[in-house]
Parts: C-alpha cells; structure tokens; sequence
C-alpha cells in the first residue's frame, strides 16, 4: 500500500488532499459529462474519440483500450456502435490481417471538434476564476497526473 509524501505542503486549512481532489473531480464532471450527455456519450466513448482525433493513421483497439484505460471488450463494443453510427471506420490491416486499425471518418471528426468546442465554453466557465498563472500550473499538474499510473 502507497503511504502519503510528506513533502511540506499543506493542501488547505480546510480539506484534506483527497477530499478536494474529490470536490474537484465532482466539480469537472457536471460541467463535462451534461455536454457529453447531450452528444449521447460517456466519458469513455469522449476519450476513445479524442484519442483517435489526434492519430491520423488510426489506432489499434488495444492502444486505445490502454490509453482510456478500460478493458479491450469494451473498446471493441463501443468501436462497433460507433461504427455503425459512422462516426468511426476499421478493416483488416494490409499487412498483418489480425490488426484492424480504427479510423474517424469525417463525419466522426466534425462530431469531436462540435463535441470540443462545446467542452471549450464549459472549461471557460470553470476557468475564468482563476489567474493566467494558476491555470499554467493546473495545466501542467493535470498532464503529470494524466501519465501516472497507480500501477505503474
């Protein structure tokens, strides 16, 4: 079991370090999921979307299953859905036929960048409370954290 780092550093007279991560995580997902909601998407098929936005060349179930970080079935249902929703195309791999590389079709790309533009005016929201350099430093944390795994 992980112990706490006593680093010094006192997160609020208030709340414990958890209690705020969790006043947070509360805070963010009303503001993003009634967007997601109103899309008819989760967090998971947001993250699935996303991932293949910024890969041009497509992915393989098992990159995006790692990046969202659920279980392979699940990917592939929510690939099938999406596929035939026509947000999202896969066909066998040239070269190694067992590979299916998932591509957004263009339909699937105008529906991300609504999807993020929208998520866009709810950041704005959440954002306009706090200074230029506060935000740079929420930024970065969120990055840091985004890349740590509990197993890792």
């Amino acid at each position: 079991m992980n112990k706490p780092v006593d680093k010094g550093i006192k997160a609020s007279p208030e709340h414990s370090v958890a209690t705020l991560q969790l006043l947070t995580l509360r805070r963010l997902q009303a503001l993003y999921y009634a967007v997601l909601a109103d899309f008819g998407m989760t967090a998971t098929d947001w993250l699935l979307l996303e991932s293949l936005h910024r890969h041009d060349a497509g992915q393989r179930m098992t990159d995006i299953a790692e990046y969202v970080r659920v279980e392979l079935p699940l990917i592939t249902r929510l690939v099938k859905a999406h596929a035939q929703a026509g947000l999202l195309s896969y066909e066998r791999g040239v070269s190694d036929r067992r590979v299916k590389p998932v591509l957004l079709t263009s339909r699937g790309k105008a529906v991300v960048e609504q999807i993020e533009q929208e998520l866009a005016k709810q950041s704005a929201v959440f954002e306009q409370t706090a200074s230029k350099r506060q935000l740079e430093g929420y930024y970065k944390t969120l990055e840091h954290f985004a890349k740590y795994s509990l197993s890792d």
